[in-house]
């Protein structure tokens, strides 16, 4: 195991990603649930990723991976799931998109309850700035520019991550 990544969940399913040392340029997906049953299998579009970094999202329907290729932006490729009763067996290449610029770092993917995805990146040289994706339940995707958000922590020291979360009433 090369890399791996934080965990998505949806309902009982949890998938994770990992890079084997045997094969770097592939990701694999890794599903498990409540029973205790497991399916992995490779992603179909595969790229060279330069970060350690990954993240993941998940829906019912779709896999979301964000990471860092080889001297470009960091990006969000979206997978459309197999069909399946207990686990997914395969996944297959929809769409994919940059987030932010060259500047910027991996940071989070959060699925919203309306069906929309949320992205945030950080910026290397200025921590207190970010850009936002965001997928609408209809598929359709947008960045943001550059937002500060004047993050200081105890005099100049920047904060340097990101968190995201959904306020409950949303």
């Amino acid at each position: 195991l090369l890399n791996s990544a934080k965990i998505a969940t949806q309902g009982s399913l949890r998938a994770a990603l990992i890079r084997r040392t045997s094969d770097p340029e592939n990701i694999r997906a890794c599903f498990y649930n409540d029973a205790g049953q497991a399916s992995m299998f490779d992603l179909t579009n595969t790229f060279v990723i330069a970060s350690g970094n990954m993240a993941v999202g998940l829906s019912s329907t779709n896999l979301y991976v964000l990471c860092q290729t080889n001297g470009m932006f960091p990006i969000v490729q979206e997978y459309r799931l197999g069909s399946y009763s207990t686990l997914p067996t395969n996944a297959v290449f929809v769409y994919e998109t940059s987030c932010g610029d060259s500047n910027s770092v991996n940071g989070e993917i959060l699925q919203l309850v309306s069906g929309g995805i949320a992205v945030v990146v950080s910026q290397q040289t200025n921590e207190h700035e970010f850009h936002i994706t965001y997928r609408n339940d209809s598929g359709t995707w947008a960045t943001s520019g550059k937002t500060n958000f004047g993050g200081f922590i105890s005099g100049s020291q920047p904060a340097n991550h990101f968190s995201m979360a959904q306020h409950p009433a949303d």
